[in-house]
């Protein structure tokens, strides 16, 4: 069976959405990418300008919606680490990287995980 490189796989074997954003770095620096923007499905409505306010040399991610973040490839081996450790949370990992921490207070971003969340959202 082919190994599929957009697993979601931390090392160990544990699925997580961190381990989504280390599959995520490890394939975009294999094809050349810089970084990656990552964007939780469930996060809504997003600003037309999401890229211009996370790009930058340094890794960022969003305040409230911490998962919402803009990381170099550089990162990816000091991701393999930080989950390798057991450290599986998205604000753990902002933290051990020093990423810069952008206020998304006035983007007033919804995280949809129900279907009331849903109505809420196109009312």
């Amino acid at each position: 069976m082919a190994r599929n490189p957009f697993a979601c796989r931390s090392p160990g074997s544990r699925s997580c959405p961190l381990g989504g954003l280390n599959a995520a770095l490890h394939h975009a620096e294999s094809a050349g990418f810089d970084a990656v923007l990552c964007v939780p499905v469930d996060v809504h409505p997003l600003p037309e300008n999401l890229r211009v306010l996370l790009e930058g040399a340094e890794a960022k991610a969003f305040e409230l919606q911490h998962a919402v973040g803009f990381w170099p490839v550089r990162y990816a081996s000091k991701l393999d680490r930080h989950l390798a450790a057991g450290n599986l949370s998205f604000r753990s990992w902002i933290g051990s990287a020093e990423a810069i921490v952008i206020s998304d207070q006035m983007l007033a971003l919804e995280n949809v995980n129900t279907p009331d969340d849903l109505n809420k959202l196109i009312q």
